[in-house]
């Protein structure tokens, strides 16, 4: 109810690039609530709205969220379509955390549709990409890692799946010591 004022507001007062986030959102809310169609139509009208725009990089976001979606829904060809120009797209403006969103995408179509070789390929890169010199990497890292020890556990490379699985436990480990350190400090603030 609230995105679909905002999205009234924003077109009434001409703000299209509000007004095209506000459709996003709106498409990852039906996402959320499980209506893929729904959340598909809203995604495509983003992306018109960014193609005309000339937004490259809202343009490439949406149609990787576009991909996630099909991906869901067992749509793997058409989600390649997706996810192949996204990542050629988030290259071309170097935005590293998109780029690993991306060559998720495309890995895990390829996994799903039993292209084992080119999902390790895309998988690994986005790995590599995602990867960075900080205590935790972004959260399509672990996604990443996840599905290529799958790809391993599932073409019977199990000492290599269970290098990604123990990379995964050592980051969750971080995560969990991270989260609990953070909600006791916010205990302790909110007692005092």
């Amino acid at each position: 109810e609230y995105l679909n004022s905002s999205l009234i507001i924003f077109k009434e007062i001409g703000n299209e690039e509000h007004a095209s986030s506000a459709i996003g959102l709106i498409g990852e809310v039906y996402l959320a609530m499980g209506n893929f169609d729904k959340s598909i139509e809203y995604y495509k009208h983003t992306i018109d709205a960014y193609i005309k725009m000339s937004n490259k990089s809202g343009l490439g976001n949406k149609m990787s969220k576009l991909s996630h979606v099909l991906i869901m829904k067992g749509e793997y060809d058409n989600a390649l379509e997706h996810s192949i120009p996204s990542l050629k797209m988030h290259r071309e403006i170097d935005d590293k955390h998109d780029i690993g969103y991306s060559l998720l995408n495309v890995g895990r179509s390829y996994l799903m549709k039993g292209n084992y070789r080119k999902a390790l390929e895309y998988l690994e890169e986005g790995i590599i990409v995602q990867k960075q010199p900080v205590l935790l990497p972004p959260p399509y890292y672990y996604i990443t890692v996840l599905f290529t020890a799958l790809l391993y556990y599932t073409t019977l490379h199990y000492y290599t799946a269970l290098h990604y699985y123990n990379t995964l436990l050592h980051y969750t480990t971080i995560l969990l010591y991270t989260t609990i350190i953070h909600y006791y400090t916010t205990l302790l603030y909110y007692i005092h």
